[in-house]
Order: structure tokens, then C-alpha cells, then sequence
């Protein structure tokens, strides 16, 4: 049994959705990185409504940050897979492991169907190649000697 992983911004995308109206967002007028943005989202660490969701192109994800400072909220950034295997619940890390793993049958190839065993050619030692070709080349010398 195999699995194969797959992502994409097409799979993430409602779940990015999903998590982000599961966290209070409100959706930005506009686009960030040419994708949706969710401000004012429930930060999961301090509990403070100042996070933002959006995409991050140099991860290819999607991403939570919270901007307040740092004595307050340890949190500086997540992203959307480890939001969810945090925060999104069982149900719904269910779905997202199921939405990218996807079950991948194993190829069975025939099975060998001979019933005896295969017989192995016959391999002379190197002592007996050697006397095989002395005696051709004997045979040959003899035959051109005695020709002419």
C-alpha cells in the first residue's frame, strides 16, 4: 500500500478559506500576492484579533502572521499546514491529509510460472577457453601449411 503526496494551491485553497473564517478574518479589499487575504483573524497564540492570513510565494503555501510584538505573542509566523494540525481540529486535518495523500494501487507484476528450475548454460574455466582456442589455432596452422 503506497501513498503519493500531492500539493498545490488548488488543494490548499479552501482550506485557507476554511481556516481563515474559522478564525474571525475579514477578507482584504484586493489581493496579496496575487491571491485572497483574510485581517483581523484570531491569533491562535495570544487570542489577539490583529493576525492576517495570505500567500506566501517563496513557501508556494498559504501563511498566518501575527504582528504584535513579540513579548506579547510568540507566534511569528504559520503556516497553513501546521495551522491546521495545530488549531483546525481532527475533522479537518482529516480532510487536508486526505486531500494530499492520495492512494496510489502497487503494481504487481506475473510471476515467474516456470516450474523447474532454469538451467544455466554450461561455463568452461578460463583453463579450458584457453586450450580450446590453442587447439583452433593449431588446427589452423596445420591446415594452411598443409595447403600450400
Amino acid at each position: 500500500m503506497s501513498y503519493k503526496f500531492s500539493t498545490g494551491i488548488f488543494i490548499e485553497e479552501p482550506f485557507f478559506n476554511e481556516m481563515a473564517i474559522q478564525l474571525g478574518g475579514v477578507k482584504k479589499k484586493g489581493t496579496f500576492n496575487g491571491k485572497d487575504a483574510y485581517q483581523n483573524c484570531r491569533c491562535p497564540s495570544c487570542g489577539k484579533k490583529k493576525a492576517v492570513m495570505g500567500y506566501m510565494r517563496s513557501a508556494d503555501t498559504f501563511m498566518l502572521a501575527c504582528p504584535v510584538d513579540s513579548h506579547i505573542c510568540s507566534l511569528n509566523g504559520l503556516t497553513l499546514h501546521d495551522l491546521i494540525k495545530e488549531h483546525g481540529g481532527k475533522d479537518m486535518f482529516d480532510r487536508w491529509r486526505k486531500a494530499r495523500w492520495t492512494y496510489v494501487p502497487e503494481w504487481l507484476p506475473i510471476k515467474n510460472r516456470r516450474q523447474e528450475e532454469k538451467k544455466k548454460p554450461q561455463q568452461k574455466t578460463f583453463k579450458e577457453q584457453q586450450h580450446l582456442k590453442s587447439q583452433t589455432f593449431e588446427i589452423k596452422v596445420r591446415g594452411e601449411g598443409e595447403e600450400g
